[in-house]
């Protein structure tokens, strides 16, 4: 499993203080991106009128008998597209970078622990008024509801005597009460959600670079095979270390079902196991 790419980030107050800077980092790499992005889209969207605006010009120089202008207008606007789209790759690729080393320092248990403390604080306490609402929302809609079809009685009334039917008062509600049943099973399972946040889940996936100097990205069971064998020099993608394997009756180990990459190319991925 590699490192997807961070595409937004929480503001600092949910970071621990340890990765404000490159969290910081990040944004502002992330905005050049943006700014690249902005700048080659607006350039591009100017390109026919500029041809236009320098068509114009050369037309005027003509009739006027001046020298005949440059056509500067859409070529400027055309060095800055070209110019953008060279800058953007290295610009994503700096952005991405920085983003990768950001997941592997917050998968840190502390790093991690900040982050879930500090964001589950944040949602119990909209939860908590998001369900105090909902319990008033709820009271409003059924007594409003209860008005207005009271307030119909009347109208029996009217009809009545134009229709020659009995006269009295029939309260008809115009439309069923509104159901909040949805919102209040929603709320629940954020609560459930929360109750869980401590729980890490193990990936299925590592990344690690063994002792030879190639990295590769392996199902966990075979990294706990290169653990036990000594053979991991660093686990690259941020997670707590594989315990190592152990043996199981019949002299095999864990994992070892599994075919042995220890010796491919730097950088490589088991078939079948996205990078």
């Amino acid at each position: 499993m590699s490192l997807a790419p961070i595409t937004s980030l929480p503001s600092n107050a949910y970071l621990p203080k340890s990765l404000h800077k490159l969290a910081d980092e990040w944004r502002a790499a992330a905005q050049l991106v943006r700014d690249l992005v902005q700048q080659r889209s607006e350039a591009q969207a100017g390109i026919s009128k500029a041809k236009a605006d320098d068509a114009e010009a050369f037309k005027a120089a003509v009739l006027a008998g001046k020298p005949l202008p440059d056509g500067d207008n859409e070529k400027a606007l055309r060095d800055r597209v070209a110019d953008c789209t060279r800058r953007l790759p290295v610009a994503e690729a700096e952005r991405d970078a920085i983003g990768r080393r950001l997941v592997v320092a917050l998968r840190d248990d502390d790093a991690r622990q900040h982050l879930a403390d500090t964001a589950g604080t944040a949602v119990r306490a909209a939860l908590a008024a998001y369900l105090e609402v909902l319990d008033d929302a709820e009271r409003k809609v059924s007594d409003a509801h209860r008005a207005l079809t009271d307030a119909t009685a009347a109208l029996h009334v009217v009809d009545a005597l134009d229709t020659g039917s009995q006269v009295r008062l029939l309260p008809k509600a115009p439309a069923g009460v509104p159901s909040f049943a949805a919102a209040r099973t929603a709320a629940p399972q954020l609560g459930r959600h929360l109750d869980a946040l401590n729980e890490r889940k193990p990936p299925r996936q590592r990344h690690v670079r063994l002792t030879n100097g190639r990295e590769v990205h392996v199902p966990a069971s075979l990294a706990a095979d290169f653990h036990r064998d000594g053979q991991v020099a660093e686990w690259l993608d941020g997670w707590p270390p594989e315990k190592p394997s152990t043996r199981l009756a019949g002299g095999s180990y864990l994992g070892s079902h599994v075919e042995d990459f220890r010796n491919a190319p730097a950088r490589f991925t088991p078939r079948g196991d996205a990078a």
